[in-house]
């Protein structure tokens, strides 16, 4: 499930990975719950990086949850400027998740991750994702 993957080349490289992903506790007046995921990324490259990325959940039924411009309340998980050599893991969430959405996601799931850079000098961020990963998720990863 948290396969290292590399992204980029020459000055601009990063090694990402998933760092873990979280379910929060039952409420007794819960509307929904949510899940927490946290991707690592290693600076590699000789040139500090910025980014925004998007998580989203596919369950083996091939329903979504999550997903650009919509985990993290819309905002996406940020990193600071990750400095060569410095590893950072940015925390994203998806909520409002039932407890039969999280037992179809218990038996497995996709988990693709969107990502913007965004310039560290205007805070500008690319229009379009620079790069896209997708892990699979072990069984009983989500536990609802």
């Amino acid at each position: 499930m948290s396969g290292n993957v590399t992204l980029g080349s020459g000055n601009k490289t990063l090694n990402v990975f998933i760092h873990s992903i979280e379910l929060d506790a039952k409420a007794e007046n819960e509307t929904g719950r949510t899940v927490t995921i946290y991707v690592a990324a290693k600076n590699t490259g000789t040139e500090p990086v910025m980014f925004v990325w998007f998580s989203k959940l596919t369950d083996v039924n091939g329903n979504s949850y999550g997903g650009i411009s919509v985990s993290h309340k819309g905002s996406g998980a940020r990193t600071a400027l990750i400095q060569p050599g410095i590893t950072e893991a940015a925390r994203d969430y998806i909520d409002q998740l039932t407890n039969q959405d999280l037992g179809v996601l218990s038996k497995g799931a996709v988990l693709d991750v969107y990502f913007f850079e965004k310039d560290g000098n205007t805070g500008m961020l690319s229009a379009e994702p620079v790069y896209h990963v997708a892990w699979t998720v072990d069984p009983g990863a989500i536990l609802g």
